[in-house]
């Protein structure tokens, strides 16, 4: 009986030749090593690297958030229909739980204006605040600061 040849069990009789065949090409001076990869695994010319990434002109995370915060909306402002920003209406709300009574809303409200120093400086001498307003906005940021060196808020506590 004839002995006939059995088929490689793998396909890896195949793909070493097709490697064979790559190293036949290649150039004796090129030199595989750290930042030079082998020929075969090297992007062919004209494709990405990531074909399938990001469309082009899609917007990230940053930006989809600032197109959402400058939206116009209508709101209600003292009973009157007006387009704002969806900032300013956040902010706007936040003023409002305040001047209702909510302490927590009132905190956050001075801590944004404390970091954004607006309450600090006035731009003309009409809108500066009388002596006992000043003195209370500078009495809360006292605290304010005390409790940034201190690493604690009574935020739960203050609601009543």
């Amino acid at each position: 009986m004839a002995s006939r040849k059995q088929p490689p069990k793998s396909g890896s009789a195949r793909r070493r030749k097709g490697r064979k065949s790559l190293r036949r090409k290649r150039s004796a001076s090129f030199d595989v090593g750290y930042g030079k990869p082998p020929l075969h695994s090297q992007f062919r010319k004209g494709k990405s690297g990531n074909p399938k990434g990001r469309p082009r002109g899609s917007k990230g995370l940053r930006g989809l958030l600032r197109d959402a915060l400058w939206e116009d909306i209508g709101a209600r402002n003292g009973g009157k229909p007006r387009k704002i920003s969806v900032l300013k209406a956040i902010i706007q709300a936040q003023v409002d739980q305040a001047l209702a009574g909510s302490d927590r809303a009132a905190l956050t409200v001075i801590k944004l204006a404390d970091q954004l120093d607006a309450l600090r400086e006035q731009d003309t001498a009409d809108e500066a605040l009388p002596p006992a307003q000043q003195e209370l906005v500078n009495e809360v940021l006292r605290a304010i600061s005390q409790d940034r060196n201190t690493g604690e808020c009574d935020d739960d506590n203050n609601n009543e």
